[in-house]
C-alpha cells in the first residue's frame, strides 16, 4: 500500500494521509458499485485495501448548495454520460476534504495506479463501473 500511496501522492502533489482518504472513499464507492465477489477479488489485489477502507470516514449529514453544486458539475465533467454514478463519490471525497481540483488530480491518476495492480478481467469489470472516468485516454476511442 506504502507504494501505491507514495505513487499518487508524488504525481497529484496530494498528500498521503489525504491519498489514503481518497483510496478509502475509492474503494467504498466501488464495494457499493460492484457486487460481492468482484469486489473481494478487487480488495485482494490491493495491498493494504482493509486499512484504506477503514481510513475513510463518512459524514453523516447532507451537502451544502455551494457544494451541491460542485459536485454535480465535477460530475459531468469527469463522468460524462455517467454522470449518475459521479456524485456519491465525488461527494465522498468532498467530505475527505478534497477540493475539486484535487479530485481532478486524484481520480484519473488513482485509476491509473489500478490498471497496473489489478488483473485484466477485474479491471474490465471496475471500467464497466465506471466507465468515463476509468479510461480517460481512451474516452474519445470508444
Amino acid at each position: 500500500m506504502t507504494d501505491l500511496v507514495t505513487a499518487l501522492s508524488s504525481q497529484t502533489g496530494i498528500d498521503g494521509e489525504m491519498v489514503k482518504k481518497g483510496l478509502g472513499t475509492l474503494l467504498t464507492f466501488l464495494q457499493k458499485s460492484l457486487p460481492p465477489d468482484l469486489f473481494s477479488k478487487l480488495q485482494a489485489a490491493i495491498p493494504g485495501a482493509s486499512e484504506l477502507l477503514s481510513a475513510h470516514e463518512p459524514e453523516p449529514g447532507g451537502t451544502g448548495s455551494g457544494l451541491l453544486g460542485m459536485v454535480t458539475g465535477l460530475a459531468g465533467k469527469l463522468f460524462g454520460s455517467h454522470a449518475e454514478h459521479g456524485p456519491h463519490l465525488l461527494t465522498g471525497l468532498s467530505h475527505a476534504g478534497f477540493s475539486a481540483e484535487q479530485i481532478e488530480k486524484f481520480l484519473p491518476q488513482a485509476f491509473e495506479q489500478l490498471k497496473a495492480i489489478l488483473p485484466a478481467e477485474l479491471l474490465k469489470q471496475v471500467k464497466e463501473a465506471l466507465p468515463t472516468l476509468a479510461t480517460p485516454a481512451e474516452a474519445s476511442d470508444g
